[in-house]
């Protein structure tokens, strides 16, 4: 995905490119912006998870949620948030219920 593609994470950037090499100072930019959107929470849940009808993927594990009576999601830990919305939204109305 290219920079213009997508919100930047970077606010000052036109501050940062006034000045100085600019040539230097847009790659490095860039580099920063590509690497913030690989560590995005919601991006790795894409990258990592996948949902078919009622088969689960997370990661190459597939679990069959029409097995579970029950689905709950936990989430502990400073991400906690940031990783759960995104992982609940791609399983819709699959939760029974969770916590983050």
């Amino acid at each position: 995905m290219s920079s213009g593609d997508r919100d930047r994470f970077v606010q000052n950037s036109a501050r940062l490119l006034g000045h100085g090499d600019r040539a230097g100072r847009r790659v490095v930019l860039d580099i920063l912006e590509d690497t913030l959107e690989a560590l995005r929470p919601a991006r790795l849940i894409d990258d990592t998870v996948s949902l078919e009808g009622d088969d689960l993927s997370i990661d190459g594990t597939d679990y069959d949620l029409d097995g579970f009576e029950s689905r709950y999601l936990l989430a502990a830990g400073k991400g906690a948030t940031a990783f759960a919305r995104p992982l609940s939204e791609s399983l819709e109305d699959r939760l029974t219920d969770g916590i983050a």
